[in-house]
């Protein structure tokens, strides 16, 4: 499964056992969205990213296709979340993502103390498939309801060696 792969046992525990099992099952259409909001006083927006199932984006005519959630555009970008405790400790992980044109990265780079991190995990069966806006962005068939969130967390220690991103994620 490869989102337990990429998530751990924090996220894999918090979701529902019928998404769980939809998204572990090999022969299972489902696909799971996770979409990252940063936010900071210093950026003159959020940047806000999704990611398909581990690490992966898909397609529409050549260009990546990026998901609209609550009224926001989240611009399809390949990255790795792993929790890594679950333990008395406050939760640490990782988060890495590709930037090739090295905008989100040097928004980030430029702040001088933590951006808040919020992640979100929705299914990819919450939205019109093969319908694409504008933006080559797809649209909630409804009202969809996350199977999982994580806020009020931080990226810390972020480094990049001008196209990857790497940060620390931390709770308070």
């Amino acid at each position: 499964p490869r989102v337990g792969a990429s998530h751990g046992p924090v996220l894999m525990r918090a979701i529902s056992t019928t998404f769980r099992n939809a998204i572990e099952e090999t022969s299972s259409s489902e696909v799971a969205l996770v979409f990252l909001t940063i936010t900071h006083d210093d950026l003159d927006e959020p940047i806000r990213l999704v990611s398909e199932d581990d690490n992966g984006v898909s397609y529409n005519a050549g260009a990546i296709i990026n998901y609209n959630l609550n009224g926001e555009l989240f611009y399809g970008c390949p990255f790795s979340l792993a929790l890594l405790t679950d333990d008395e400790r406050p939760p640490r992980g990782q988060l890495t993502f590709v930037d090739p044109e090295r905008e989100f990265g040097l928004a980030i780079l430029s702040i001088v103390d933590s951006p808040r991190i919020k992640f979100e995990l929705y299914k990819l069966s919450d939205y019109v498939e093969g319908t694409y806006d504008s933006s080559n962005a797809r649209s909630p068939s409804g009202s969809p309801v996350p199977e999982y969130v994580a806020d009020y967390l931080f990226l810390k220690n972020v480094s990049s060696d001008g196209m990857i991103i790497q940060a620390e994620v931390a709770s308070y």
